[in-house]
């Protein structure tokens, strides 16, 4: 992949968290570890969901994440992919289902329709080295029977990262590691090019420079 920021073409790391896993229960689960970054264990609390009435019969659920941890990757020794000694992140969630099916005692799986969002810091394999930015992904996403539903281009590309992607955990386990931490684990630092400096953005247009300040009377 051409970086249109540096010019530079870089090898695409396929993002690869592990499969979110833990037991629901009264209590909400507790933050993830970061590979054992994030040490501190808040009370735990009640596992109570921001549901909301929606249009035809249906509930809306939202759920919002926002994370700030120490990164895995830090600017001393991954120099071209760290986004900084934190990470910031942002996850954005919204669930929509039928009214009727979340009271149905049968239903085992539940069908949704939704959308997701995240901003997130550079992905470290576009190497911008803590430059100004993130990136920000939006999907709406949908209950699908099976992987028969799915297309078979996206369930072998998926097969090739790592074959747990395509069956649900069963059970707990752990540490669960997020991309950063797996990346650290199969990549190595890149080289610095000499003089080398983190990407800044491109100037704003001279339509959207901000107007000289009025004079003072």
């Amino acid at each position: 992949w051409k970086n249109p920021y540096t010019g530079r073409t870089v090898k695409v790391v396929p993002i690869a968290n592990d499969p979110f896993n833990f037991t629901i229960s009264e209590f909400q689960p507790e933050p993830p570890s970061y590979g054992g970054l994030n040490t501190v264990k808040p009370p735990r609390k009640p596992f109570l969901l921001d549901w909301s009435h929606g249009p035809n019969d249906t509930l809306i659920l939202q759920t919002n994440i926002n994370l700030y941890y120490p990164s895995k990757l830090q600017p001393d020794v991954w120099p071209m992919e760290s986004p900084g000694v934190f990470s910031r992140v942002t996850e954005l969630f919204i669930y929509v289902v039928k009214r009727a099916d979340i009271e149905n005692p049968r239903l085992t799986n539940l069908p949704a329709v939704g959308s997701w969002n995240r901003i997130t810091p550079w992905l470290p394999w576009m190497q911008m080295g803590g430059g100004h930015g993130n990136v920000t992904f939006f999907n709406t996403f949908g209950t699908l029977k099976g992987i028969e539903d799915l297309p078979k281009d996206l369930v072998e590309a998926a097969r090739a990262i790592d074959p747990k992607f395509l069956s649900a955990p069963t059970t707990e386990y752990g540490p669960s590691l997020s991309s950063l931490e797996n990346y650290a684990l199969t990549e190595k630092p890149a080289p610095v090019p000499p003089g080398w400096t983190p990407p800044e953005p491109p100037p704003a247009p001279a339509s959207l420079a901000r107007p000289p300040a009025a004079p003072k009377v």
